[in-house]
């Protein structure tokens, strides 16, 4: 992948942001926690492996990759122009458009023209990425003379967004504000308070006289300080959220949007205020079973909130131990639970290295969910024989879900799916969602399981959705 995105933008520096082509929200991923091994938080037992940008990641940018790397950046440019193949290409959250392609790559000046006559935008990225493939004062002179609006290009460095004018500054080059407004290029005055502005003092102090030119400094910095502290308070509120949802995985649906994480973006979940709201008028408490939850509380999302909950209440009462690796000579210490580098526990780390262990019902050392998350992404007929000759997970459930609700969840190809399925019995779920109600959950971020869930509806016809969860999803799907 980095290869291909190296022939694509030259020296390509991978992103870090993720997300995928539909945006607007955020939904959870039941099951996971980035950091694993954070020896502060019971997180560290809490099932996933599974890293995010592998579960979003979309199969079709390393298609048009393919594509890209084939014929090149001309030829793509004049088959997305044609409507032949798409006109932008995603990279890890980044929606990189032909207009990028064409000024970072040799492109012809008539072709790279007719894109811009035909509408098409910089990101912030390939923005970037142009204006450091050569002289910074000559490309931007390039950009206007294609006819680009300079007042319109915003260039992403980490977590900013910063103006031309800011950009020049930031690199020590405020020689170029004067130039650009000598030039009749840009409205300079205009174009520094738009975006993000710089700290005064990350500003060289040769470029500060130029900077005074052209505006008030003391409102510049003004600007500045107006800017961090709405930050802080977007930070805060983030905090907040991600505290009032913390059962929950939030996955976000859109390029950086965790920076502006708001209550109301948070989809098809429910908060603790609520669940404490919930629960006090129904006379229960934190304390009441999930059995005696559910026989008032019926909402499956709400379940799912509470089962999550309880869970992370367990797991509080549990110390753990990071190793590195379980050597032949590891000795569990009895009242500890060992955990991997992989979040595997020693138990569930010797199963999978085919050793015979004891398992019962509902063990904190010994998770279906992960047993599941490891045989879909490493599949073999050697694991599922030994699975199946162990018969260890034959009618035992896991916090009310059976193993084939987990393999089925976690499979990324029908053919498992039948095979749990056929070995481990109907996927049950006493509480929270059922199997086809997290599986189209989940088809909003990762494309098998919109594909998953029509196989589903076929296998098992009998199994239900919840009429307000599959109402709140249609109305998002539409929205």
């Amino acid at each position: 992948m980095k290869g291909k995105c190296a022939l694509l933008f030259g020296t390509f520096l991978s992103l870090s942001v993720y997300g995928n082509e539909q945006c607007g929200g955020f939904v959870y991923l039941n099951g996971g926690y980035q950091q694993v091994q954070d020896k502060n938080s019971p997180a560290s037992l809490y099932p996933s492996f599974t890293r995010l940008n592998d579960v979003i990641e979309d199969d079709s940018g390393d298609e048009l990759l393919d594509t890209f790397m084939k014929v090149g950046a001309e030829n793509y440019i004049e088959m997305a122009l044609k409507g032949e193949v798409p006109d932008s290409i995603s990279l890890w959250g980044s929606s990189i458009s032909i207009l990028d392609m064409a000024l970072t790559n040799s492109v012809s000046e008539e072709l790279t023209r007719k894109v811009v006559n035909s509408g098409y935008s910089m990101s912030g990225f390939g923005a970037r990425r142009a204006l450091e493939s050569g002289n910074m004062q000559s490309k931007i002179k390039e950009l206007y003379e294609y006819g680009i609006d300079l007042h319109n290009i915003f260039l992403s460095v980490g977590d900013k967004s910063y103006s031309i004018s800011n950009y020049a500054l930031l690199k020590g080059k405020g020689n170029i504000l004067v130039n650009l407004s000598n030039g009749g290029m840009l409205d300079v005055e205009d174009n520094l308070v738009k975006g993000d502005v710089l700290d005064y003092n990350q500003i060289r102090l040769e470029d500060t006289s130029i900077l005074g030119e052209f505006t008030d400094v003391t409102e510049y910095k003004k600007l500045y300080e107006e800017q961090q502290s709405e930050k802080s308070l977007k930070a805060a509120n983030r905090q907040r959220i991600m505290y009032e949802y913390s059962p929950y995985f939030l996955i976000s649906m859109c390029v950086n949007d965790f920076r502006n994480l708001d209550e109301e973006q948070v989809l098809f979940s429910v908060s603790k205020s609520e669940v404490q709201d919930i629960l006090k008028e129904n006379e229960l408490t934190n304390n009441n079973s999930i059995r005696d939850f559910a026989d008032k509380v019926k909402s499956p999302i709400i379940q799912d909130y509470y089962l999550n909950m309880k869970k992370l209440r367990r797991y509080e009462s549990v110390k753990v131990e990071l190793v590195s690796d379980f050597e032949e000579s590891f000795n569990p210490t009895e009242g500890v639970i060992a955990i991997d580098k992989n979040a595997l526990t020693y138990k569930e780390n010797q199963f999978l290295n085919y050793k015979n262990v004891v398992i019962g019902k509902d063990d904190i050392d010994f998770r279906f969910e992960n047993i599941a998350l490891y045989l879909a992404q490493n599949d073999s007929v050697k694991l599922r024989e030994f699975i199946l000759e162990s018969k260890k997970l034959e009618g035992l459930s896991f916090e009310g879900r059976s193993f084939s609700y987990f393999v089925i969840l976690h499979a990324q190809n029908n053919e498992l799916v039948s095979w749990a399925y056929k070995n481990f019995g109907h996927p049950k779920s006493k509480y929270g969602m059922n199997i086809k109600e997290k599986t189209l959950l989940r088809g909003l971020y990762d494309p098998y399981s919109r594909k998953k869930y029509e196989f589903l509806t076929t296998l098992f016809p009998n199994i239900n959705i919840n009429n307000t969860l599959y109402k709140e999803y249609m109305s998002y799907r539409k929205s």
